[in-house]
């Protein structure tokens, strides 16, 4: 029998999991475990051909930190013939030609959960362990910019029926009364004389309209990362992306029925059409963490930069909430192991951290990161200077230092910022609130902030606000 040779992870969308397998290997004695296999997973058929009757697997829940071991009595990468669906828990048994493996159980134990292993699974649902690798030293990556200074963020681009610029693909600057947001965006910047100081661009999520990856769509976002990168001589990797509840296939609002739920999200498919783009836009392989930390070596400092998936929460009642989770509070606490002299951590996602609209109904769309409160603590013990978001379009600026005793006093301040929309039309801003996006300059003594606004008949932006970010 030996050690396991698999780990196999699952989360319970609409259903208790373990408890529908459990009841049938009560009731038949045994049941069909479905392996749902994420697009850009291999298929491991030499770890599947050697399990043998009585071997074990763990199965990995994650986000409740849970592990059980299935005891096998055979393993097949083969469809299950209709005889034998009646060993399929019914929720998904009518969608069992989707499923890429099976794993028939004679026993489900629960035994004590193995975080060195949880943490290992990244991106996957099944890792090998024997001869597996860790993915933490994979996920962070340097980018040499050491002559520029900036960086330049965008939120909420929103390319698709809500996109209030013209189209990148149009002959004219104008569309009636719009011009390009690539011409909006260089003609500013050019007139701030920071041209050949932008060191990378970060955006914070809704690069689409409802997850619109329609080819069409494709084409104008890329062909405007494109301009950027020609007018900024940037390479692909200077483009770094957090995704947005946008770019997400996901079900809109309120409670569906578990079935349904289970259908929409347990595949991963609402993930696999950002991740393939991403992989065209900057060339992030589509197994890439999403919650990662890369190190920008700018003239002036170094800048270690957690991006995070805020977009975590299925389709149920709490589907337009934020969540990062414990994948995304693994790549933070990395940022404490970064202790170079002269380096400057910020961390970006789409969600909110805290509040900055009047009132949010339950019944609305809800802005605020579930798990906001442990994100901007660990945030603060890490060192993080500066956190930067998206999601409900209107910019704002909080300072988030929160101390409950004398022990907390080497505790610094955290920055956040809600960097409003760069291009959403004006029927999804508040009145009053202009389509805007960020420039970080990092100078010797300080990071400077300004929030700039974009006008849509004119070539030339304007400052809604500033704020000096120390290094110390």
């Amino acid at each position: 029998m030996g050690s396991p040779k698999l780990a196999i992870r699952f989360r319970n969308v609409g259903v208790d999991t373990i408890e529908e397998h459990q009841s049938l290997i009560g009731s038949i004695g045994s049941v069909y475990w479905g392996w749902w296999k994420k697009a850009f997973e291999d298929v491991c058929s030499d770890t599947f051909s050697s399990l043998e009757y009585g071997d074990e697997i763990y199965i990995f829940n994650n986000d409740e930190k849970k592990c059980h071991i299935g005891v096998v009595a055979r393993a097949s990468l083969e469809g299950i013939p209709s005889e034998d669906a009646i060993f399929i828990p019914e929720y998904y048994r009518g969608n069992r030609d989707k499923v890429a493996g099976w794993f028939r159980f004679t026993e489900i134990k629960e035994c004590d959960y193995d975080f060195s292993i949880g943490s290992e699974f990244g991106e996957h649902t099944l890792i090998q362990l024997v001869g597996r690798k860790k993915e933490l030293g994979e996920s962070i990556k340097k980018i040499d910019a050491k002559d520029r200074s900036v960086i330049l963020q965008f939120s909420d681009l929103h390319f698709g029926d809500d996109y209030a610029f013209g189209m990148e693909s149009s002959l004219d600057i104008y569309t009636g009364d719009k011009c390009k947001l690539s011409e909006a965006i260089c003609s500013d910047i050019e007139g701030l004389g920071l041209r050949n100081e932008i060191a990378a661009i970060l955006v914070t999520g809704d690069l689409t309209t409802k997850a619109n990856w329609s080819d069409s769509v494709k084409s104008e976002i890329n062909l405007f990362f494109k301009k950027l990168r020609d007018f900024f001589g940037l390479k692909k990797e200077q483009v770094i992306v957090c995704p947005g509840n946008h770019d997400f296939h996901r079900i809109d609002g309120g409670v569906v029925p578990p079935v349904q739920q289970y259908e929409s999200q347990i595949e991963y498919e609402h993930e696999t059409s950002y991740r393939a783009f991403i992989q065209q836009l900057n060339k992030k392989l589509i197994d890439s963490p999403i919650d990662t930390v890369e190190i920008l070596k700018l003239k002036n400092v170094d800048v270690a930069l957690c991006t995070l998936n805020s977009c975590k929460v299925s389709s149920t009642k709490f589907t337009e909430y934020g969540y990062v989770g414990d994948r995304g509070l693994t790549a933070l606490r990395a940022l404490q192991k970064i202790s170079e002299p002269r380096t400057f951590k910020m961390m970006a996602l789409h969600h909110h951290l805290l509040p900055i609209n009047p009132v949010e109904h339950l019944s609305e769309k809800i802005s605020m990161t579930l798990d906001a409160t442990i994100l901007l603590d660990t945030a603060s013990e890490v060192g993080v200077k500066l956190a930067i978001h998206g999601h409900q379009h209107t910019p704002a600026l909080i300072k988030f230092d929160k101390k409950f005793s004398v022990d907390d006093r080497d505790k610094k301040p955290v920055t956040v910022v809600s960097s409003g929309s760069t291009s959403v039309h004006h029927g999804r801003r508040i009145d009053g609130i202009v389509n805007c996006y960020s420039l970080i300059n990092f100078k010797p003594d300080g990071a400077d902030l300004e929030v700039r606004k974009l006008h849509h008949g004119r070539i030339f932006g304007g400052t809604l606000y500033k704020e000096r970010i120390g290094y110390e």
